[in-house]
């Protein structure tokens, strides 16, 4: 934990000061009288004030807003649990995902917070640039680039792996052999989904074919929309939303179409909102958050990347909607989770 200094009020020695500033001064004018008893006690010292450790700050920097319904909510939903659990105090800096923005961002809470936290592949390049710049502060980068700096530290979210079941499930639901991937913006979470689902698909029939789109931002309801319905147009009868609130176009172009097209989301289930949407790739944020602020309280932040899959649910899993969560395909799901962590079941390469 970063510790402030301890305060301690200064000691007041004001008989002593009061005598150097008087005695032995021969133009002084005064007598000396040397039957007057010299004083033989000094002021006593005031009690020592009690340290005072001030809370540990953390910063979190957002690629989009805190309330996106996806990534960036996980993970502010994650620091507001670390705020309660450790008397944190926090500071927030969304939608600062843009290029020109990511350094800043970074550069603005360091000055600030004791640990700072980049959420995403936007901020990769500005953590290699601002923690070299704050060498006292901590730095954890999600998804970032690892380099020699020892307070710089790196977190891979392997976001494709759950999509590996999806594809699998996707496989059995399609009538048309044909699924779609709509993505947000192209980094390395999206294309790895992209190559995991479609992976998945294609392990249980090679015919299958993926077509896949990348809009240009997470919440682009209309490019999401337009994506969906240009898919759907093609003959995909499944598709794979790797969106936040872009969920909603691809929803609207689901239900516009009225054909029979199923869709898998990420990050939370959102099963209510459409009884087509079959299931999630899950991300929740709380436990990162938690594992990389009681890693920093205990002073052990890893030197090395530390890579997050599916081996524990509460970071990431692929969950079924219960419309469809028939005792055959949870058994399903859960072989191909198993299979994942014990290497029986390939991914895809880079996944």
């Amino acid at each position: 934990m970063s510790i402030r200094a301890l305060r301690f009020l200064p000691l007041l020695l004001v008989f002593a000061l009061f005598a150097a500033s008087c005695g032995d001064d021969a133009d002084s004018g005064s007598v000396d009288d040397t039957s007057a008893p010299a004083p033989t006690t000094a002021a006593p010292e005031p009690p020592a004030e009690e340290p005072v450790e001030e809370p540990t700050t953390v910063g979190l920097a957002l690629p989009t807003a805190r309330n996106d319904g996806g990534f960036s909510q996980s993970y502010y939903d994650g620091l507001l649990a670390a705020e309660a659990a450790y008397g944190l105090t926090i500071a927030v800096q969304d939608n600062a995902g843009d290029p020109e923005q990511t350094v800043d961002a970074l550069r603005n809470l360091a000055a600030t917070n004791d640990l700072v936290i980049g959420v995403g592949a936007q901020f990769a390049e500005a953590g290699t640039i601002v923690a070299p710049e704050f060498p006292d502060v901590k730095f954890a980068i999600v998804n970032g680039q690892a380099t020699d700096d020892p307070n710089l530290h790196i977190y891979i979210v392997r976001q494709g792996v759950p999509a590996y079941p999806a594809g699998v499930i996707a496989a059995g639901l399609t009538q048309t052999n044909k699924v779609g991937f709509i993505g947000g913006l192209e980094i390395p979470p999206t294309t790895q989904s992209a190559d995991a689902f479609s992976g998945g698909a294609t392990s249980v029939n090679p015919d299958i074919e993926t077509v896949s789109t990348v809009v240009g931002d997470f919440e682009d309801v209309a490019g999401a929309k337009e994506a969906a319905a240009a898919q759907i147009a093609s003959g995909a009868d499944v598709l794979f939303a790797f969106v936040n609130s872009g969920l909603e176009g691809v929803l609207q172009a689901v239900d516009e179409s009225g054909e029979d097209v199923k869709i898998f989301s990420v990050i939370f289930p959102q099963c209510g909102r459409s009884t087509q949407l079959v299931g999630t790739a899950t991300l929740s944020s709380l436990a990162q958050v938690d594992t990389m602020v009681s890693a920093f309280l205990s002073g052990s932040m890893p030197a090395d990347l530390t890579l997050w899959g599916v081996e524990d649910p509460n970071i990431q899993s692929f969950v079924l909607c219960p419309d469809y969560a028939s005792a055959d395909l949870e058994a399903q799901v859960a072989d191909l989770l198993a299979g994942i962590n014990d290497g029986s079941i390939v991914l895809p390469p880079g996944v």
